[in-house]
């Protein structure tokens, strides 16, 4: 089976020995709170479907935004060193701002992922 992927470049599906199956379920499991919404089937596959939306969504900008490092990167890897940040959004004289604590080692990361998406 082929496939395309986000550059453009066709790859053949199958096994690789890797367990890539699993560590995406889990990362989709992650995201649906590793449980099911309701008792309900078609609720169940609403709840999952939404939960793969959100993995391609953070495989999306894993690739084009932050780089090829962090491709291979976990969701879990991604929420530790980007999303849970102790810091403060600020909207001053009609520009969004992005306050850290100085030096922070995310920071050329998160610069680097903003000049990627502004361009």
């Amino acid at each position: 089976m082929q496939y395309e992927d986000l550059a453009g470049t066709s790859r053949e599906a199958g096994y690789d020995g890797s367990n890539s199956g699993e560590n995406i379920t889990d990362d989709v499991q992650s995201l649906c709170n590793g449980e099911a919404a309701t008792g309900q089937f078609g609720a169940n596959a609403a709840w999952w479907a939404i939960g793969v939306l959100a993995f391609n969504l953070n495989s999306a900008v894993n690739r084009l935004a932050l780089g090829n490092r962090w491709v291979t990167k976990r969701l879990k890897a991604v929420r530790f060193a980007l999303i849970n940040l102790a810091g403060r959004v600020v909207c001053h004289a009609r520009k969004l701002l992005i306050r850290l604590v100085h030096g922070h080692p995310s920071f050329p990361l998160l610069v680097g992922a903003h000049r990627r998406i502004a361009r």
